[in-house]
């Protein structure tokens, strides 16, 4: 008697998530504004059921909200967010209930989302727009961007000012579909780790109102990363050197990608330890810490003295937290 109200409540649950899932679709779909910030929260109703049971109902639950969805949206649609909330879900309700530890979740949820990214956008060109993707980035940005660059121009010249010697102009007019498929990689994989990090935060939120025991993040101001991950970077940027010095395809897309990843951790090292010095002299004053974020966007040189600070404590190990340091294994032998 006992089993059978067990699997009566899994099956409410299973139902009562589904259609959470079904009108957090809607939302997205019919009011975009509230739409973006519900998407975050998408997968949200699978990770809970993973974590109050299994896998197993988690994509009972998927399958279920996507046969409802084929009812009341188009297929397309229906695929691309179910394909969402099955990788997302899954993935960061195993990595809750098994305690990967965060930094683990953190990549293995940004790995999720690139895959679920990269099936979305196959699903987009081949049966929504059926074009190619740079065709596709050719019409739609980089066609309307050059119109707006000679309209510019036309008003400048209008005016009496003569910008074709203005490097910036130069630039711009140089932008085109190749150099932007170079450069939208990096730059999706920056905002699909913003994007976990947010999800991990939220799960964990609502997790814990549920009763549930939930590993904490690390404090930013404790962020580090290993020189090995440093080494590893450094290795890939200097073996895309050598790719481009032989005109070889490959080191054309990996110098950028790899060139950018590198300086968003270090950027992201960099303001961990100025918020940990801040937090130990200001006793964690925020507004300050919004200040500096301000100021990296309007002080573009700040931004590279950030990245070498991050970039001398990943070597250095500036707050002597990293127990695998340069800095710390000196010591030790020193000590032998």
């Amino acid at each position: 008697m006992q089993n059978r109200k067990y699997t009566t409540k899994e099956i409410l649950e299973v139902g009562l998530m589904a259609a959470i899932i079904i009108i957090f679709n809607f939302i997205i779909l019919y009011v975009p504004i509230l739409g973006t910030i519900v998407s975050i929260a998408l997968p949200l109703p699978v990770v809970i059921l993973y974590v109050r049971h299994n896998g197993k109902i988690a994509l009972l639950t998927c399958i279920l909200s996507f046969i409802v969805m084929l009812m009341f949206i188009d297929p397309i649609r229906a695929i691309i967010s179910s394909t969402s909330i099955l990788l997302l879900g899954i993935t960061l309700g195993y990595c809750i209930k098994h305690k990967k530890g965060f930094f683990k979740t953190l990549l293995y949820q940004t790995i999720a989302g690139l895959i679920q990214s990269l099936i979305s956008v196959y699903i987009y060109m081949s049966f929504i727009v059926k074009t190619s993707l740079d065709e596709y980035i050719n019409i739609m940005f980089i066609g309307p961007f050059k119109e707006s660059i000679a309209i510019s121009k036309e008003l400048y010249e209008g005016l009496g000012v003569d910008i074709t010697s203005n490097p910036t102009m130069d630039l711009l007019e140089s932008l085109d579909t190749r150099t932007l498929l170079i450069m939208i990689p990096a730059g999706i994989i920056i905002v699909l780790a913003i994007s976990a990090y947010i999800n991990i935060l939220i799960s964990n939120k609502v997790l814990k109102r549920l009763g549930y025991e939930v590993e904490e993040p690390k404090s930013f101001t404790k962020w580090y990363f290993d020189d090995k991950v440093a080494a590893g970077f450094i290795l890939v940027i200097c073996l895309s050197i050598i790719l481009n010095s032989y005109n070889i395809p490959l080191g054309e897309y990996l110098l950028p990608f790899s060139v950018t990843l590198f300086q968003f951790i270090l950027l992201i090292d960099g303001l961990s330890v100025i918020f940990y010095y801040l937090e130990k002299r200001f006793n964690n004053k925020k507004g300050i810490k919004v200040f500096i974020i301000i100021m990296l966007f309007i002080i573009q040189p700040l931004i590279l003295f950030v990245v070498y600070l991050g970039l001398g404590d990943i070597f250095i190990d500036l707050r002597e937290i990293n127990p695998n340091s340069l800095r710390n294994t000196f010591k030790k032998r020193l000590k032998k």
